[in-house]
C-alpha cells in the first residue's frame, strides 16, 4: 500500500507527536505507512488481482486458483436478501463465522440502527447492537441470532462508551466498522431554546459521536479494513426551521467526519457520513402525526421520488460505505433523501 503524502503525514505527526508515527513489528521499527502495509499482509494473506479489478484473498494454488475464493465483503449483491416488504433479512446469513468482520452499531435497538444491524448480519458480519434501551438492543440482537451481541450503552457517558467497546472486543475480539447512529431528534424555536436543551442536543448528536470514535480508534487501527460511518441528517446540510440545535449538531458531524478522515487516513481508517432525509421510522411517523394529521403526505410531496425513505434505504448505503466497494472513499457525506434536499418547494 502506498504511504500517504509526506505533507499529510507531517500534519498528522505534528498533531499527534512523532513518537506515534513509529511502532515495532517482530522487533523491527517501522513507520506508520509500513505498519499499515504489514497489517494488511498479516490479516488478508496473499492477494491476487483478478481480470475485473477485484482482489482475491487467500492462498493462491497452482493454476492461479485461490483456496478460499474471493473474500466476502459487505455490499456484495449476493449477500443481500430482501423480504417482500423490502426489509433486509438476516435469516439466510447462517451461523457467525469466528473470523468474520465486526460492526458496532450505536442506537441499534430501533429504527435506522435496527435496519443497519440487520443489513450487516445479512452481509456476513457479526454485529454489536448498542443502545441506551436495553430491551430494544436485546430484542434486535435476539432476532439476529448468534451473530449479534446486545450491549447497553449511553453515548453521553464516557465510561459507558469505553465499556461498550470493551464488551465488543471481549465477545468478538475485533471491531472493523463503527456506525455512529445513536441520536436525539430535537425541535425548538431558536429564540426560545434553553441552554440545557441546546447542550443536551449537542451532547448526544455531536459529542457522543466523537466519544465513540475515540473509544473505538485503537481497535479500528488493528483491523485490515477499518471504517467509520457517522449518521448525520439532511438537517445538517440544509436549513430547517425549528431545528437549530439539531442542525448545528448534525452539521458538526459532517465537519468531524472530514477532520477524522484526514487525521486517520494514515492508519487506513476511512471515515464517511450518511445524511438521511425524511425516513419513515416508527418514531418519525409518531412525531409527524402528532404535529398534523396530513403531515406525512405533505412531506411526500416535497420528495421528487414521490415517497418517504425506508430504514433499509439508509442501511444499504451504510453497508456500502463500510465495504471494499468504497475502499477509496473517505471524508464524504452521502445524502439519502430521494432528492428532497435539491428540490425547490412550490
Amino acid at each position: 500500500m502506498r504511504r500517504p503524502p509526506a505533507r499529510l503525514q507531517r500534519r498528522v505527526e505534528d498533531a499527534q507527536g512523532a513518537a506515534r508515527g513509529e511502532g515495532r513489528v517482530d522487533g523491527q521499527v517501522l513507520r506508520r505507512g509500513d505498519r499499515l502495509q504489514d497489517r494488511h499482509q498479516r490479516h488478508a494473506g496473499p492477494r491476487r488481482l483478478l481480470a475485473d479489478g477485484r482482489v482475491r484473498h487467500g492462498t493462491v494454488l497452482p493454476g492461479g486458483q485461490a483456496r478460499h475464493g474471493r473474500r466476502r465483503h459487505a455490499g456484495d449483491p449476493a449477500d443481500h436478501h430482501r423480504q417482500g416488504d423490502g426489509a433486509l433479512s438476516a435469516t439466510t446469513a447462517g451461523p457467525a463465522a469466528t473470523d468474520s468482520r465486526v460492526a458496532l452499531v450505536t442506537g441499534g435497538g430501533s429504527g435506522l440502527g435496527e435496519a443497519t444491524a440487520c443489513a450487516f448480519v445479512a452481509a456476513g458480519y457479526r454485529v454489536v447492537v448498542a443502545d441506551r434501551d436495553a430491551d430494544g438492543a436485546a430484542r434486535v440482537a435476539g432476532a439476529l441470532g448468534p451473530a449479534a451481541l446486545p450491549v447497553t450503552a449511553d453515548i453521553t457517558d464516557t465510561a459507558a462508551v469505553d465499556a461498550m467497546v470493551a464488551a465488543a472486543l471481549a465477545a468478538f475480539g475485533r471491531i472493523d466498522v463503527l456506525v455512529n447512529n445513536a441520536g436525539l431528534p430535537v425541535g425548538d424555536i431558536s429564540a426560545e431554546i434553553t441552554d440545557e436543551r441546546w447542550a443536551s442536543s449537542l451532547e448526544v448528536n455531536l459529542s457522543g459521536v466523537m466519544r465513540c470514535c475515540r473509544a473505538a480508534h485503537p481497535a479500528l487501527t488493528r483491523s485490515p479494513d477499518p471504517a467509520v460511518v457517522n449518521i448525520s441528517s439532511l438537517a445538517g446540510v440544509t436549513g430547517m426551521p425549528g431545528r437549530a440545535s439539531y442542525s448545528a449538531a448534525k452539521a458538526g458531524v459532517i465537519g468531524l467526519t472530514r477532520a477524522l478522515a484526514v487525521e486517520w487516513a494514515p492508519a487506513g481508517i476511512r471515515v464517511n457520513a450518511v445524511a438521511p432525509g425524511y425516513i419513515r421510522t416508527a418514531g418519525f411517523e409518531a412525531r409527524m402525526m402528532a404535529a398534523r394529521a396530513n403531515r406525512l403526505s405533505d412531506m411526500e410531496s416535497w420528495v421528487p421520488m414521490g415517497r418517504l425513505g425506508t430504514p433499509q434505504d439508509v442501511a444499504a448505503v451504510v453497508v456500502f460505505l463500510a465495504s471494499v466497494g468504497a475502499a477509496y472513499i473517505t471524508g464524504q457525506t452521502l445524502v439519502v433523501d430521494g432528492g428532497a434536499g435539491v428540490a425547490a418547494r412550490t
